[in-house]
């Protein structure tokens, strides 16, 4: 699929022209007299009433610019919001790749949509369209995916005084669309594919493509680097335990301290002794409770792709949480990186257990901020739903660029509460330094996790993702691949303005 901003939009010829049209009948884009005519005309004698994302394709023999206009419902004129226009944008994108047609002119870019600027919608756009042809079905022996789909130019129009700023912001949404399909497909590949071994691999290969600096540390390394917290969630697996790093240096001050991303990587969780209910499994894929681990990789290669100027690192702690007679228990006490012991209450609360270690490992880095990623925990679920990433911080500047890159994007995040005494009483033991869940009744779930995680930090600033609700439906989603690629941009723009 290839993205354009043509000069003369309106001069081109297209195999099919994408209009919005509000429920009205009235004319979503401002257009050539000519075209809007043809078009209104077309509208008056139809019966078509055009509900919100709904479609109707229209054949005009003697239309100069397509033979084939695609009117899409936009809803109710001039009430177009980030959110509307993100589903209306999914749905028509749909409709638009299932044309067999190879250029298409497509002007819902331009569309008014409150809060957001044209850019930020032609990015939103270019996302959409690149996203669009994933269906997740590429192990099917007929799947379209393994086929080669002809290929589509997408011509989108612009304002003269924006077309440089427009041109960008399609590059840059192709790059984080293609992020976006990476790491749903990672997320869709089941367990006994994607394995930590696989996800290493995975890593090297962007290593080789993009000339990253790659580390992989296997068991026995992570026995020599003390991390035994991570080694103790994946001991009652027959796979090998990983931990995964890449560094990117884009920055022009190549010793600009990084961002690091840490992402959660259990690429199969059965809860280990606590094992998950059999309905759990079924109706929780947890195949995906890696999806932290993918968002990081995929970010790595959207920034990679980009050539931002900054320094990202990303750390993934890999392992499977299985059921064995040499798996961790309840009442274990365990101890890491950190040197802090940890009681093990409930072995399906592995994934901080494995991020501690990777935490505490982000620390020789010197980073400037570490993100972590991670399908943590069901009571986000509960708490927020799936319209919103659940966040905590320790640094409240984060938190807000965090939230209004999301609003950009629109991935939403939502800034929950972590304060030290709210949650200390809960996560005491008895017999070691914390525990790693507190309450049995899943109270405060989220935030209790969030709690744990922050022990592991240092004093460096930190920024958790509990991202259980939006990663993960019947397939991935890449949640949060475009928040953070958002924030990351923002930075960028930032270190690139002279001070």
């Amino acid at each position: 699929m290839k993205f354009n901003i043509p000069n003369d939009f309106w001069k081109q010829q297209f195999d099919c022209l994408v209009i919005g049209v509000f429920n009205n009948k009235k004319l979503a884009a401002d257009l050539p007299k000519e075209i809007a005519t043809a078009i209104n005309n077309t509208l008056k004698d139809s019966i078509w009433q055009p509900e919100f994302a709904g479609s109707m394709l229209v054949h005009l023999e003697n239309f100069k610019i397509s033979k084939q206009i695609l009117l899409i419902g936009c809803g109710d004129d001039n009430k177009l919001t980030p959110y509307k226009y993100d589903k209306l944008l999914k749905a028509s994108c749909k409709t638009i790749t299932k044309l067999t047609v190879k250029t298409i002119g497509n002007t819902l870019n331009t569309l008014h949509v409150k809060t957001l600027n044209e850019t930020d919608c032609t990015k939103l756009a270019s996302i959409a369209m690149q996203c669009a042809p994933y269906t997740g079905d590429f192990l099917k022996k007929d799947s379209k995916a393994n086929k080669q789909p002809a290929e589509q130019t997408i011509s989108f129009t612009s304002s003269k005084k924006l077309i440089y700023d427009n041109q960008r912001a399609i590059t840059q949404g192709q790059k984080i669309g293609q992020g976006i399909n990476f790491a749903r497909k990672l997320g869709d590949l089941p367990g006994n594919m994607c394995t930590p071994t696989y996800l290493a691999n995975s890593a090297l290969e962007l290593a080789k493509q993009y000339k990253l600096t790659a580390t992989i540390l296997g068991e026995k390394e992570l026995q020599q680097e003390k991390m035994h917290s991570l080694l103790a969630v994946g001991q009652g697996s027959r796979q090998e335990s990983k931990l995964i790093v890449l560094e990117y240096t884009g920055a022009t001050k190549k010793s600009l301290n990084p961002v690091v991303i840490v992402g959660k990587g259990i690429t199969f969780d059965a809860g280990g002794i606590n094992l998950k209910p059999s309905h759990a499994l079924m109706t929780w894929p947890m195949k995906m409770d890696m999806c932290g681990a993918a968002a990081a990789l995929a970010i790595m290669q959207a920034v990679a792709a980009l050539a931002l100027p900054i320094n990202l690192t990303i750390v993934i702690p890999s392992a499977e949480n299985m059921p064995d007679g040499n798996a961790y228990k309840p009442f274990d006490v365990v101890s890491g990186l950190s040197g802090t012991t940890i009681e093990i209450i409930n072995t399906d609360a592995e994934g901080r257990i494995v991020l501690s270690d990777a935490l505490s490992y982000s620390q020789k880095f010197n980073p400037a901020m570490i993100i972590d990623i991670a399908t943590l925990t069901g009571a986000i679920c509960v708490a927020l739903g799936k319209q919103y990433v659940g966040i905590y911080s320790n640094h409240q500047p984060i938190v807000e660029d965090i939230i209004n890159a999301g609003n950009k994007i629109n991935e939403l995040a939502w800034h929950m509460p972590i304060h030290a005494e709210a949650y200390e009483e809960m996560m005491k033991s008895d017999i070691a330094d914390i525990k790693n869940i507190g309450s049995i009744t899943g109270e405060a779930g989220s935030n209790t996790a969030a709690y744990f995680l922050s022990k592991f930090i240092g004093k460096h600033r930190w920024l958790h993702m509990d991202v259980a609700a939006t990663a993960i439906d019947k397939q991935a989603t890449g949640s949060p691949v475009a928040l953070v690629m958002q924030y990351l941009l923002d930075l960028a723009k930032k270190i690139q303005q002279p001070k």
